[in-house]
């Protein structure tokens, strides 16, 4: 399971999230990019987690960063 962060519209805004995450040390972190109604969107995950308990740790840190409630991805 991932726990995806944001979707943006452009891949610089999804990058300098991404630094923001590996500098604090969340986890891994990757950009997936994916196509939503027709426009290329550009998705920030953290993980993959060997379960949903394994990312709670990592949701409630993203969580106090002010990043909102991550959403679980289980793929």
């Amino acid at each position: 399971v991932w726990l995806q962060v944001a979707s943006f519209g452009e891949p610089a805004n999804a990058q300098r999230l991404v630094e923001r995450l590996e500098s604090a040390r969340v986890g891994k972190t990757s950009v997936q990019r994916a196509q939503v109604g027709g426009r290329t969107v550009y998705r920030v995950r953290v993980g993959p987690f060997a379960s949903p308990e394994r990312s709670r740790a990592a949701s409630e840190r993203l969580h106090g960063m002010g990043l909102g409630v991550p959403t679980l991805i289980a793929e």
